[in-house]
């Protein structure tokens, strides 16, 4: 069931980056290139940002480069396994009054993909790096299994529509009431093929960015209207 936002649209702007793959053999070479990506996301805007990654490996990747060039910027990272409080103190960081910008390194379906709440000026962007593809393991392969004897979609039902879920559940915490403002970045090649774009809400009205000039354009563009 598809339901339509009851947020007005023009208070959203999601992008998605499609020259870059995020594919696991490619991750190490494109790393660059999503580091200047985010950079360009937070240096265009002062706010709070959230940067979903689809593993801890690959966050570590890329917030190890971006921390180089961060100047301007205050950056928090999610560990494994966090306790409670440093979760509680996770989220204060982005109560607190700051002449600076915030980053938030997360990981795709952990604590901080559902259930929070970031209202108004808490949260101005989400950028989500890749398409939330869950890791291989035998019970997910079980599942291919199973939906390729039953209906040819295996793939689809164990891999595909779990990590489009993840990637719906991080572009969510962007709008929360009908005065926020905000924009998701979608950096993957494969935002850009029918069969993944497709299953994004209809709400998203996804404008392709194929390079970091026309990203800083759109980025600009939306934030220097009113509302």
């Amino acid at each position: 069931m598809a339901m339509p936002s009851p947020f007005p649209e023009d208070n959203l702007r999601v992008m998605a980056m499609t020259n870059i793959s995020t594919l696991y053999r490619d991750r190490s070479q494109t790393a660059d290139q999503v580091c200047r990506t985010l950079q360009v996301m937070a240096g265009r805007h002062k706010g709070n940002y959230l940067f979903f990654f689809p593993s801890y490996e690959y966050m570590a990747l890329v917030h190890e480069r971006f921390e180089i060039d961060a100047s301007g910027m205050d950056i928090v990272l999610q560990a494994p396994s966090m306790p409670e409080d440093e979760r509680e103190s996770f989220l204060e960081r982005f109560s607190l009054e700051s002449p600076r910008t915030l980053v938030g390194f997360v990981v795709m379906g952990g604590i901080f993909g559902e259930g929070i709440d970031l209202i108004g000026d808490r949260l101005s962007g989400a950028a989500i790096i890749g398409v939330g593809l869950p890791g291989i393991d035998p019970e997910r392969d079980l599942i291919r299994e199973y939906f390729n004897d039953s209906n040819g979609k295996g793939f689809e039902f164990a891999y595909q529509y779990p990590g489009i879920n993840r990637v719906c559940q991080a572009g969510g915490r962007v709008i929360r009431s009908e005065n926020d403002r905000g924009v998701i970045l979608l950096i993957d090649r494969r935002f850009s093929l029918y069969r993944y774009a497709s299953l994004l809400p209809e709400g998203w009205r996804m404008n392709t960015v194929r390079n970091t000039a026309a990203l800083e354009k759109s980025l600009k563009s939306f934030w220097n209207r009113r509302t």
